[in-house]
């Protein structure tokens, strides 16, 4: 929800979308990959900083260290793929690696400097052990 022109709250309409595969061709070995989206609707009340999509400043999107930046996310999408490496199994517990990468992408609702996007790729590495 958002605040409205008359301080009564507003429904904000959002739509989240979330799909995956995983892979296990052998006891060992897991691949998976999965797409996300989120987004949200304009409820604007005319005026910057009312509502929710109102008109902002956005000449400052993915700028270092930026502090004037007051654009609102629009759709956030992201997708990611991973293996899982099971590389000990037996009396001591069992120990895993993994490796993913993840790509987001957020864009913003439009204002004075049009509508901004903004993107993170990452690398992720994981070692764990498991306990039995």
């Amino acid at each position: 929800v958002t605040i409205g022109a008359a301080g009564r709250l507003v429904p904000i309409t959002a739509m989240q979308f979330l799909t995956g595969l995983t892979f296990d061709p052998t006891k060992e070995w897991n691949f998976y990959g999965y797409y996300g989206i989120e987004e949200a609707q304009r409820e604007s009340m005319g005026v910057a900083g009312r509502g929710y999509g109102s008109p902002q400043n956005n000449t400052t999107v993915g700028a270092p260290n930026s502090t004037g930046f007051q654009g609102q996310i629009q759709r956030i999408d992201q997708v990611t793929a991973g293996a899982w490496w099971k590389f000990y199994q037996g009396s001591f517990g069992k120990m895993q690696a993994g490796l993913q990468y993840s790509y987001t992408e957020n864009k913003y609702f439009s204002g004075t400097a049009g509508a901004p996007k903004a993107t993170d790729q990452m690398v992720l590495t994981s070692l764990r052990y498991y306990w039995q």
